[in-house]
């Protein structure tokens, strides 16, 4: 199918490493989709998705789990990493936009006598770790719209392979079956409804199939935190996928696209046309390699490239009719056009340095868009917020990765969280307070 040697690394333009790249996803979305048609010939009533494990590949092995769960009718992310990574890791397929539920269909630690010595995969080996690790997981897949979370498995297998479960091959119960019972109890109480993500976080698909990858999915993934640390219920989506966009998202964030198809850019204008708020880092002159369009950021921005570069540097502008904001100290330029599309030339999620940049920035946008955000002023940095919506109640899911104490308020009801702790309020429509909990 590819008809050459398979090339990964070149110039960000090079056409056999994009031939490359995009033979693999096409490969790993018919595989996906054959299969889930395979299983529907014979149950055509059951949902089929494909579990894809965390990352995107590295070297010369490319995974694409966002584009090769289109055709799939959940999406379904398995994560063995380390906590802290796993949000952003599980929203790469998260099509919650497109209607498709999000789960995490494989996760667990690993704890057993023969890595008392050795621990090869670094996931710790004692019950307070395994603790840990089911608290962030169970609490941030419930809190990020998750519909279910399993773990894999329930009983480790005689024979002592992969020991990962909650209960011993002996059927004596792990300490932290008692605590993952406690946490499927309490957000039981909950009974759910729909939550549409009113944000998407649009993933260019050109450059993330050249030898700038890993570089974008970096970027992307801070974007991701960012998002996550606002407490914005958003989405991802391919940027080839844009015309699927539905009408109640309000706010779209695209970082570091670059190469930008004609079909995008309209589809982008007609967005911001109707009311919805843009933020844009990067140029986005480039229709595909060899074809520059100078007016795009012009008509879309209010900005005049006055140099083309390459990929992933600042963009050389001139400012026609935006209105200037300029962050001296750190070198950035941010324009905001019409009052509702935000330019960076310089784009910040390149740089692991701009968080703080990055969490003003992207929260002026949400907040100009009127998108939802579960972050309050009072809350402290090291505090993750969720709040899930239910029948008849509201769900809000604090996770305090800090190492102090920190207590929280929503609707008039307190809680003090410990440290590496989940906090839970139930709160009912009529203001009662009906759960409150810490895990």
């Amino acid at each position: 199918m590819l008809g050459q040697e398979p090339k990964t690394q070149g110039e960000w333009n090079d056409p056999d490493v994009y031939k490359t790249y995009q033979t693999a996803t096409k490969l790993q979305r018919n595989w996906a989709a054959n299969g889930a048609a395979g299983a529907h010939s014979v149950r055509p009533e059951t949902p089929v998705s494909a579990g894809w494990m965390q990352g995107w590949g590295g070297g010369n092995t490319a995974m694409e789990p966002l584009v090769a769960s289109l055709d799939l009718d959940f999406t379904d992310r398995h994560y063995y990493g380390n906590p802290v990574n796993m949000m952003p890791q599980v929203k790469d397929v998260d099509l919650r936009v497109l209607g498709k539920p999000l789960l995490v269909g494989e996760c667990g630690a690993k704890n057993h006598p023969t890595f008392k010595a050795y621990d090869p995969w670094g996931n710790g080996d004692d019950d307070e770790s395994y603790d840990y690790r089911f608290r962030y997981l169970v609490s941030h897949a419930f809190g990020m719209g998750c519909t279910a979370l399993l773990s894999w498995h329930w009983r480790d297998p005689m024979e002592g392979i992969f020991p990962c479960g909650l209960v011993h091959s002996t059927w004596v119960p792990r300490p932290t079956a008692a605590l993952y019972k406690r946490m499927a109890e309490t957000f039981g109480k909950l009974e759910l409804v729909d939550n549409p993500p009113d944000t998407v976080l649009l993933l260019g698909d050109y450059l993330r199939h050249t030898a700038l990858r890993q570089q974008v999915i970096n970027a992307e993934h801070r974007a991701s935190q960012t998002l996550m640390w606002l407490g914005a219920n958003f989405s991802v989506l391919p940027d080839s996928e844009l015309g699927k966009l539905p009408s109640s998202v309000k706010v779209l964030i695209y970082p570091v696209p670059y190469v930008v198809s004609d079909e995008v850019f309209d589809a982008l204008k007609a967005f911001v046309n109707r009311g919805g708020v843009l933020w844009l880092s990067g140029d986005i002159s480039i229709e595909k390699p060899g074809s520059v369009k100078n007016q795009r950021l012009m008509e879309l921005c209010g900005v005049k490239s006055t140099k083309l570069i390459p990929p992933l540097m600042t963009t050389e502008i001139e400012t026609i009719s935006a209105m200037t904001r300029t962050e001296e100290k750190v070198g950035i330029n941010c324009y905001i056009y019409k009052e509702n599309t935000f330019f960076c030339n310089k784009p910040l999620e390149l740089d692991g340095g701009r968080e703080k940049q990055m969490r003003e920035w992207y929260g002026m946008v949400l907040q100009k868009g009127g998108a939802s955000m579960t972050r309050r002023s009072a809350d402290s940095d090291k505090l993750e917020t969720f709040r899930v919506p239910g029948k008849g109640a509201t769900g809000w899911v604090f996770w305090n990765g800090g190492a102090e104490d920190v207590t929280v308020s929503r609707g008039g009801h307190s809680i003090t969280v410990r440290a590496k702790r989940i906090g839970y309020l139930q709160i009912a429509d009529d203001g009662a307070l009906q759960v409150k909990e810490e895990l």
